[in-house]
């Protein structure tokens, strides 16, 4: 047996995997999302574990997304052994608008970015009720917006 091989093997895997989570970075908007509001810092605030979004050209983060929420903004990160290309960020309240939308039975949120117009994150109805009462009055989108910037 060449132990070549198994090292090539998992060489190759790495390689694919980087690759691969990279390019749904870019695809899904995360990365123009980084330009403007990368958060290298701990985030202080409320968070959801392993939850479930969507973005741009129908990407799914399933079970693999972070979501917080605090005075400031929106934080959103993605679990670690996906995060190469998903740098945590934060975005403030003032960048976004929302709107409701329904797919089938589900029913969720729709996020827009001030500064990536053409990215969007759909949530859970469920968990942004979540988020809206843990901000409480620091919660700054009105449920009735329907228009994204």
């Amino acid at each position: 047996m060449n132990l070549n091989e198994p090292i090539g093997a998992a060489l190759l895997f790495v390689g694919v995997w980087i690759f691969v989570c990279y390019l749904t970075g870019v695809l899904g908007g995360w990365h123009d999302l980084a330009r403007t509001y990368r958060h290298p810092e701990t985030f202080d605030g409320k968070q959801w574990r392993f939850q479930s979004g969507q973005m741009r050209l129908l990407l799914g983060m399933n079970n693999a997304l972070t979501v917080g929420v605090n005075s400031h903004g929106l934080y959103l990160a993605v679990f670690v052994p996906f995060r190469v290309g998903y740098p945590p960020l934060l975005v403030p309240w003032g960048d976004l608008s929302v709107c409701t939308g329904k797919f089938l039975f589900w029913k969720y949120f729709e996020f827009r970015f001030r500064q990536a117009p053409h990215v969007y994150l759909r949530l859970s109805a469920s968990l942004v009720d979540k988020m809206r009462v843990a901000v409480g009055n620091a919660w700054p989108i009105d449920r009735s917006a329907i228009a994204p910037f």
